[in-house]
């Protein structure tokens, strides 16, 4: 496969316009956006896919709806306009970040020690159990019906262990992870993530 991506890459990279570089405002924004992107923690590789699914959950428990623990903490103390917590579990090395938008002027520490409240309050407490079980089945439910083109979703989901060497159907096959992130709602595992 290595032969097939570089001729992907040199094909790809052959109608780039370098010319695009010239700009000093584009070079800037680049380097932030990489930057930006850049800043999260490992969790695993895209092996770990029981992990990564678990952590999205987790993240859209926390942060998908203003309603939310995390983000209405956030928002109600008018720290930010939006925080999201997103992964990534399609690459060899899986990341999460959080993602912090328009964060009020010198309120940054104060967005910090927010997330990390909630953080020890919620592992205190434990997350509410009917919140992390509508995420779950929301989640099962698109992982099953997809949106459409369902066949262009499910190749791209089978690239995501082919590129690395793993067996195309990985990340194709759920039913067993479902159940696995069904045991760890219930053995509580969700609140040591």
């Amino acid at each position: 496969t290595a032969p097939l991506m570089v001729l992907f890459f040199v094909i790809s990279g052959a109608g780039l316009e370098l010319n695009v570089f010239k700009s000093w405002q584009v070079v800037v924004i680049g380097l932030v956006f990489i930057i930006v992107r850049s800043i999260g923690k490992i969790v695993g590789s895209w092996k770990d896919k029981v992990r990564s699914m678990a952590i999205g959950i987790l993240g859209d428990v926390l942060t998908g709806s203003n309603e939310a623990p995390l983000k209405q903490a956030v928002l109600s103390a008018g720290l930010a306009q939006d925080i999201a917590l997103s992964i990534e579990g399609s690459i060899a090395q899986s990341y999460f970040s959080i993602d912090v938008d328009n964060i009020t002027d010198g309120k940054e520490q104060e967005v910090l020690n927010t997330i990390r409240r909630v953080g020890q309050e919620l592992r205190q407490t434990g997350i509410d159990r009917n919140a992390l079980e509508s995420t779950l089945n929301r989640f099962a439910f698109h992982l099953r019906e997809e949106e459409e083109p369902q066949g262009l979703g499910r190749c791209i989901r089978a690239m995501n262990s082919w590129l690395y060497d793993g067996d195309p159907m990985f990340m194709l096959n759920m039913d067993d992870d479902i159940s696995e992130l069904r045991a760890m709602m219930d053995r509580g595992d969700f609140n040591t993530l």
